[in-house]
């Protein structure tokens, strides 16, 4: 069984992959200007290291993989929640293009990102996805808002991104499914290493010459 020491330690590599702000970490004023160009590259590079997560995913035995979802999940939510709110209040509205403020680049990354990962892991482990999701009452909702808003910028994201957002959103039964769908990216894993293996069934013995319960006198 996974130790709660371990995902303690798994935490903070599986957060670096959400929390990564898409100018870095030098403050508003060095920081270079980010134009949609620009974020597209970054783009890029943040959905190979996507891959590299589902990688490290799908090498893992079911149980691993679950309680690395289960953080995964809450982060991906709280993230897409928190600068959603951030966009609203500042008055930015996605249609306008992409925003030249650092803070609302920040954001709009983030939900990008995450919105693009989160689609990823639900295509490639829907059971387990899905049995973390249920406790998670908005998380269809969320998803829902969060993949229109990715329309906004075609200019910016790449054809097989939204080929993957179209099938995400048909996996999760956000828009109909067409009557060929398929989940291309479905993985299943194996059992975890502490699963009880079957035991053999018992051998039936023989019965020989039974004694019957009463005693002639």
């Amino acid at each position: 069984m996974l130790s709660n020491t371990c995902i303690f330690l798994l935490a903070p590599v599986i957060l670096c992959i959400f929390l990564i702000p898409v100018g870095g970490t030098a403050e508003d004023e060095e920081r270079p200007k980010i134009t949609p160009k620009i974020y597209a590259s970054v783009f890029v590079r943040r959905r190979e290291e996507h891959k590299l997560f589902v990688k490290h995913l799908a090498s893992s035995n079911y149980e691993k993989t679950y309680k690395m979802l289960d953080i995964a999940y809450d982060k991906i939510l709280e993230i897409i929640k928190d600068n959603n709110m951030t966009l609203h209040q500042s008055g930015y509205v996605a249609s306008t293009g992409f925003p030249t403020e650092s803070r609302l680049q920040d954001s709009v990354a983030l939900i990008i990102e995450n919105i693009c990962l989160g689609g990823d892991l639900i295509l490639h482990f829907p059971e387990i996805s899905y049995r973390i999701l249920k406790k998670q009452p908005e998380w269809k909702q969320i998803f829902d808002w969060g993949t229109q808003f990715l329309n906004n910028y075609a200019h910016i994201l790449s054809e097989q991104t939204y080929q993957m957002v179209d099938l995400f959103r048909q996996e999760v039964n956000l828009t109909k499914r067409s009557p060929d769908f398929v989940n291309p990216y479905y993985t299943k894993l194996p059992m975890s290493e502490t699963k009880e293996k079957k035991r053999p069934p018992k051998k039936k013995l023989k019965r020989g010459p039974q004694l019957t319960g009463r005693v002639e006198l």
